[in-house]
């Protein structure tokens, strides 16, 4: 599956992108794009509870606690829970992050250690 290689992580990723798939159709998302953003989600999530929270978020991005990043946040957060489910996070970046930057291994998402 290339999500960890473990019947957990595939089953994690499979519940995660359920919501995805129309997008990922409608936008000719490649599938190797969704996988290596839910390897950054999986690594970020610290904590593992299938969500991103605000130090989880502000760790990623390394930002500073400030209105700027807070605002960034909420503008993903969608459903106003103050965390970021996998769908929240994919369809974030890829609305505000230069698609460049999601297909290449040179940008904060993809630092070292993180994916």
């Amino acid at each position: 599956m290339g999500c960890g290689g473990s019947k957990g992580a595939s089953k994690r990723y499979r519940e995660a992108t359920k919501a995805l798939t129309k997008i990922k159709l409608r936008l000719h998302i490649p599938e190797a794009h969704v996988k290596k953003l839910f390897k950054v989600f999986e690594k970020v999530d610290v904590d593992h509870s299938g969500e991103i929270n605000l130090d989880e978020f502000f760790d990623l991005f390394e930002l500073d606690y400030d209105t700027f990043g807070q605002k960034a946040f909420t503008c993903i957060d969608v459903s106003g829970e103050h965390r970021l489910d996998f769908s929240e996070f994919f369809v974030g970046l890829w609305n505000y992050c230069p698609s460049e930057i999601l297909r290449t291994n040179k940008s904060v998402v993809f630092a070292p250690g993180v994916a």
